[in-house]
């Protein structure tokens, strides 16, 4: 096969994948099950493949190098994941039909194709992939309000946050003369038109992230989406559109070096806003975006040492956050009874003592949500402080450890209701009937423990994500 053609290789099964399920849906419209076989065989191929591929970096749209298939991999296997858990969520409320799992697969195919593409038109069709099918599946539940509701908000902005990304392009076009993403940055230097054009990307790829203050639609769309689906837009979207931002970031280019007391500033108040926002929320997934939009202030610290300490605590960070966002709006969803998710604090009292097995999951998320130790979150927040303060940012690392210990008390307010069992003042009939819950099928089972392994093997043995992520910059020109 052509190399060039090879280094397509994942996103073209990807859409291949997406292609093969719309034409079952069309021959055979109540195959539910073959959709979602389809689907997770194409998601896990296309990582396998990403897996296989060998680094080369003249690719021409794309970049094929560590750091490209480490985000190729990750991606592919958080998109496996995220249908692992819709799956079994679609099943049982009845919308588990061919466009789901294909615009799943499409959308993860422009997470891939954002973070690997070192041209502007390529980056604006990634972006565009990315974001047209989440508008149509986090309005999956049709006789929901809220989930419509959601799907018109992040609409909106999400065209906001897209026609800035493409005026800044534009404009950095327009000074520099090149489509090629670094060579643009870096043959522009720092006048205006750069400046202006970098600011305008920066400032979409903030709406995108959800950083502060440009994060106020997140708790309304991630209250309002499919858990699954909250999942994918959390722990997917955003790390390719982070994946993105740290390669502008690594270009080193004059206009960049500009932006820093923006980023500051970004890192700041998220890490602030989010945290704060999480402690006076009494619904969950309310709070877990707000946990979303903290997390995002930890990653831009980590992409502002980029220069001192290398692309790798980045990466990391990236990979966990990842990771523990996909559990647990993945698990959360499962513990859901059909109605409506499971979403109330007081919802979940007594949780983790009827389904101990499902609950445990959903407790190892919200441990490593709090940086706890063992789990990855303790060693994402551990190698992003030790960057952010080798790189000199001693005081956003103060604000950043101070944040992150207070949060801790927001994780904990959910494990309290989780565990402590149903008090004489809480009336039978406010009592959440878990035992009733159905128990997940096998797909269900595979998501939550491959989740647990993740999170917990990664914060017992991280060398060999470290190890990959510190190869990055041995390969890079």
């Amino acid at each position: 096969m052509n190399p060039r053609i090879l280094g397509y290789l994942p996103m073209l099964i990807l859409s291949a994948g997406a292609f093969l399920v719309f034409i079952c849906g069309a021959l055979a419209p109540s195959r539910d099950r073959l959709f979602r076989a389809i689907a997770l065989a194409a998601s896990g191929a296309a990582c396998l493949a990403a897996l296989t591929l060998s680094p080369d970096v003249s690719q021409g749209l794309i970049d094929t190098s560590t750091q490209a298939r480490f985000f190729t991999v990750l991606l592919t296997g958080l998109t496996f994941i995220c249908l692992l858990f819709a799956g079994e969520y679609a099943r049982r409320r009845g919308f588990e039909r061919d466009e789901f799992h294909a615009l799943v697969l499409l959308s993860g195919l422009g997470m891939v194709l954002f973070a690997v593409s070192t041209d502007w038109i390529m980056s604006a069709i990634g972006l565009e992939t990315i974001s047209l099918p989440l508008y149509v599946l986090i309005a999956a539940r049709r006789d929901d309000s809220l989930s419509l509701e959601a799907a018109v908000k992040y609409f909106v902005m999400g065209a906001v946050a897209s026609a800035m990304f493409f005026f800044g392009a534009a404009l950095t076009y327009a000074a520099s003369g090149s489509l090629d993403i670094g060579q643009s940055l870096v043959s522009a230097g720092s006048q205006g038109t750069a400046l202006l054009g970098l600011g305008f990307i920066l400032a979409g790829l903030a709406f995108k992230l959800s950083l502060a203050p440009l994060h106020l639609w997140t708790p309304d769309v991630y209250q309002g989406s499919p858990a699954p689906v909250a999942a994918f837009l959390s722990g997917g979207a955003k790390v390719a559109v982070f994946a993105a931002l740290l390669r502008i970031a690594m270009t080193d280019a004059p206009a960049w070096r500009a932006m820093e007391p923006a980023l500051w500033a970004f890192a700041a108040l998220s890490m602030t806003a989010g945290t704060l926002g999480a402690l006076t929320q009494n619904r969950v997934k309310r709070m877990m975006a707000y946990s979303s939009v903290a997390h995002m202030g930890y990653l831009v610290l980590a992409l502002m040492a980029v220069r001192v300490a290398g692309a790798g605590p980045a990466m990391f960070a990236a990979a966990a956050f990842g990771v523990m966002d996909v559990a647990v709006f993945g698990s959360l969803g499962l513990l859901s009874p059909v109605g409506q998710d499971a979403d109330l604090m007081e919802g979940l009292r007594g949780l983790g003592l009827a389904r101990p097995g499902m609950a445990a999951v959903l407790a190892v998320s919200l441990l490593t949500l709090g940086g706890l130790p063992p789990t990855v979150g303790f060693i994402s927040k551990l190698v992003v402080f030790r960057a952010a303060l080798s790189a000199g940012y001693f005081w956003l690392s103060v604000v950043g450890i101070f944040w992150a210990i207070v949060g801790v008390f927001y994780i904990l307010r959910v494990l309290m209701a989780m565990y402590v069992p149903n008090g004489a003042a809480h009336r039978e009939t406010d009592a959440p009937a878990f035992s009733d819950l159905p128990a997940p099928g096998l797909t269900g089972w595979l998501a939550l423990a491959l989740s647990a392994v993740l999170m917990i093997g990664l914060g017992v043995m991280p060398m060999p994500v470290l190890d990959a992520a510190a190869w990055v910059m041995k390969v890079l020109p």
